[in-house]
């Protein structure tokens, strides 16, 4: 998913202020709440989706984004973010560190 600057997110809940990176097969987002408080989003790339050459490959990108996510929301460690709101309550293929 490309997101862009002011673009409302899951029923407004967050806002995306401005792209902070982009790797192999994710986008990370820097986003406010709406009391105001800076959250990291991070999604999917659509072009890795949406790529012939990936569609084989699709359900593991997707396991392995879950698992990322999960992994992170067990991590307990000053620093580390962890994560927040993982898939079920964001959209499909996001999830929200810190």
């Amino acid at each position: 998913m490309a997101w862009n600057p002011g673009q409302p997110l899951f029923g407004d809940r967050y806002i995306i202020e401005r792209k902070l990176g982009e790797g192999g097969i994710g986008i990370t987002y820097l986003a406010k709440n709406r009391r105001g408080e800076l959250r990291v989003i991070k999604t999917l790339r659509e072009q890795i989706l949406n790529d012939p050459k990936w569609i084989p490959h699709q359900d593991k990108l997707r396991h392995d984004f879950r698992d990322e996510a999960l992994r992170l929301a067990l991590c307990r460690h000053p620093q580390s973010v962890g994560s927040r709101n993982r898939q079920r309550n964001l959209h499909p293929q996001s999830f929200r560190l810190g």
